[in-house]
């Protein structure tokens, strides 16, 4: 529903569109209830959406606008007093906006007053007169994205089915597998086309953003993304305007090394398995794994403190609510044990805050230490002992506060950046891939391949062989 010079002038920051009528309707009973009139959208300086509207009646006294409202300091503006804002472009498109608290410029009975404010995002949607069994989603990032030059521009996501919820309707359907992705840059933006059969699942872009977003260890956040489905939808996202604008110092490597030549296809790979993986939920809630790297990405950007306590901690949450479920609990010697102990101290007539204590330490014995299952995992050669001691040396004082990281930066640093490595691998293991990756506890960091299986004659599951004896040119 956009054009292309459309998208070009929203990534240059200058879009203005006009509308023949805006329509402001407030959530309550506080006047002014509805607003009309015509107007028109543009972007502010820092690149977001904000709309400008002349109402068709002049101010009234009875008329209370945010500012002229008396609100507790401390708490959150009521939700009564927010307006739904719609309009009308010259090109016939109708589009939308919740949570919108527009300001008028003035205040004098009987003037022409003129009401602004900026909006979070604006979506047009429009029936399609015959729905089609296929859809294309088109998804445009304003941040040119750094794909490695030796990759293809395209793939096919052809795993397993994904689940489907409609949030709307609160209904579980299945999606067909085969999903063409179609990346090209040019100039100031990047596109991401998906097509398939449809019915799409409802965060398909979400989903992709966030699969992109793993791979190339950086932020992706669509800007605009167009669907054409059942419906065309068409939504303008401010947040990506505004951080397309803003530059952070985010200090990832990439999981896969980019421009080398034994790993043409592996980008892709890892994005297909991330994007199967992460897809396994149904509900408007983000995958775990990837809030976790998302956290782990943003602290990339904050103080070697902050990064080193967000990696270590993810490294850890990654193991406790993904892996360790899956390796099985305790033994059955050591459950007797925990339930013999359970049932003397029910006899015991102490304080109760002391059994409290007490039972709170024999339930946590029934579940896997995060460290028990690093140890189980080295066994299996899904992760290094270099990456666990770094790991281990990193945690401690960066969570219990004790140390001062930053006065060693240095050794600090290449211990993120081998944690780092351990969290791609723990992914690598949770997803199932099989290609090249960057391990940086080696130094120099070295390009290694990871397999899921053992490689042939041997007993690793990572690297070319073994993983480095200690001593070796690994670096933690």
């Amino acid at each position: 529903m956009l054009d292309d010079s459309e998208i070009q002038a929203i990534a240059a920051g200058s879009w203005r569109l006009e509308c023949s009528s805006i329509r402001l309707k407030r959530r309550g009973s506080v006047a002014p209830t509805t607003l009309t009139g015509p107007g028109f959208v543009d972007q502010a300086p820092d690149g977001s959406l904000r709309f400008t509207m002349f109402p068709n009646v002049p101010w009234s006294r009875d008329w209370k606008p945010l500012s002229m409202i008396e609100l507790p300091d401390g708490g959150f503006i009521p939700k009564d007093l927010f307006y739904q804002w719609s309009a009308e472009d010259l090109h016939g498109r109708s589009w939308a906006s919740d949570q919108v608290l527009p300001e008028p410029s003035v205040f004098i009975p009987r003037a022409t007053s003129v009401w602004h404010s900026r909006l979070a995002s604006m979506t047009a949607e429009r029936a399609r007169p015959t729905p089609g069994t296929e859809f294309v989603l088109t998804c445009v990032s304003v941040v040119p994205l750094d794909f490695p030059a030796n990759e293809p521009t395209h793939t096919t996501i052809s795993g397993p089915l994904w689940p489907i919820k409609s949030f709307a309707h609160d209904r579980a359907r299945a999606m067909p597998i085969g999903i063409k992705c179609d990346l090209h840059t040019s100039g100031a933006k990047s596109t991401l086309v998906a097509t398939g059969s449809a019915p799409m699942r409802l965060d398909l872009a979400s989903v992709l953003a966030e699969s992109l977003q793993f791979v190339l260890a950086a932020p992706v956040i669509w800007a605009v993304t167009m669907c054409r489905a059942d419906v065309e939808r068409t939504t303008i996202d401010s947040r990506a305007l505004v951080a397309a604008k803003v530059s952070r110092p985010y200090r990832l490597h990439r999981p896969v090394p980019g421009g080398a030549v034994q790993t043409p296809g592996d980008t892709w790979q890892l994005f297909e398995r991330y994007a199967e993986y992460i897809s396994t939920t149904s509900g408007p809630e983000r995958h775990p794994l990837a809030a976790e790297f998302r956290g782990v990405l943003d602290g990339s950007a904050a103080s070697i403190e902050s990064q080193a306590l967000v990696t270590s901690v993810a490294v850890e949450s990654v193991i406790r609510q993904l892996i360790a479920p899956k390796a099985g609990g305790t033994s059955g010697e050591l459950s007797a044990v925990i339930a013999a102990l359970t049932a003397v101290l029910d006899t015991q007539q102490c304080d109760p805050s002391v059994k409290k204590r007490v039972t709170g330490a024999l339930d946590a014995l029934q579940h896997s230490r995060a460290i028990d299952v690093l140890y189980d995992l080295a066994t299996q050669g899904a992760v290094t002992k270099e990456q666990i001691t770094a790991w281990k040396k990193l945690r401690n004082p960066s969570s219990h506060g004790t140390g001062h990281l930053s006065r060693r930066a240095e050794v600090t640093v290449r211990r993120i950046d081998c944690v780092t490595t351990l969290l791609y691998v723990l992914v690598f293991y949770l997803v199932g891939y099989d290609g090249y990756y960057t391990d940086c506890c080696m130094k120099p960091p070295q390009t290694l391949r990871y397999a899921v299986t053992p490689v042939a004659g041997s007993s690793a599951g990572i690297g070319d062989g073994s993983p480095p004896e200690p001593g070796s040119n690994a670096s933690y």
